[in-house]
């Protein structure tokens, strides 16, 4: 198991589940253990977090298996990645190629989208302002 230096990953509850008898997990700290980093793994735990569970705040365990289920989907097969030039990890497993410019004309529409959506969306105090 490679963690980070947080204290939620360094304590004596997660200590003394691992040193139980029978839990065959070795613990050790990117960065200090090992010369690689878990912020490959932080970063999609964050999206997990702010884009899917948080906004839904699940009601029960039925509702929170839901949410991953779908949460896998998209970010697997819906949501382009930068690091992977526009593409989603399905695409970049089955080897698809798009132009090099590819990338570029993904984020001038995700521009686009977002400033339709917001201007669709503004808030009384941005409306107000907005006509000032």
């Amino acid at each position: 198991m490679i963690v980070d230096g947080g204290p939620e990953n360094n304590n004596i509850h997660v200590d003394g589940f691992i040193n139980q008898d029978g839990v065959n997990i070795q613990k050790l700290v990117a960065l200090r253990d090992i010369n690689k980093s878990n912020s490959m793994i932080e970063a999609l735990n964050k999206t997990l977090k702010y884009h899917y569970i948080f906004p839904e705040k699940p009601k029960n365990l039925r509702h929170l298996h839901r949410i991953l289920n779908y949460f896998v989907s998209a970010y697997n097969k819906q949501r382009p990645h930068g690091a992977l030039n526009g593409l989603t990890p399905d695409e970049a497993w089955r080897g698809i190629k798009w132009p090099e410019n590819y990338r570029t004309q993904l984020l001038k529409q995700a521009r686009l989208d977002r400033y339709e959506h917001n201007k669709e969306k503004r808030c009384e105090k941005c409306e107000i302002d907005g006509e000032n």
